[in-house]
């Protein structure tokens, strides 16, 4: 979910002007601020079940695979994201150049 609002808020924004990136660059800021989350989310984890006793966290190994399934989500979102995106474009009326 962090993937698909960031690549909207972002392509809105490259859309507006208001920043100008291309492509892949909004692609990559979308997946790496999602893992950023999820590295957020984890560490919130670890800290519950350090300050209440909690089992939350469970293995090292859960906490690898959750990433791992962060960032796998992050690009499945991103890419259908960018299909999307394109089909849309390649629906639209090509426009007349007028001189």
């Amino acid at each position: 979910m962090a993937a698909l609002l960031m690549f909207f808020v972002l392509w809105r924004l490259n859309q507006a002007g208001r920043i100008k990136i291309g492509k892949k660059l909004l692609g990559f800021m979308a997946i790496t601020g999602s893992a950023f989350f999820g590295v957020l989310y984890e560490l919130e984890e670890y800290l519950e079940d350090v300050f209440t006793g909690g089992n939350r966290l469970g293995s090292g190994v859960d906490t690898a695979n959750d990433m791992m399934w962060n960032t796998i989500g992050a690009l499945i979102v991103v890419l259908i994201a960018v299909k999307i995106l394109r089909s849309r474009h390649s629906e639209e009326p090509a426009q007349e150049i007028r001189g």
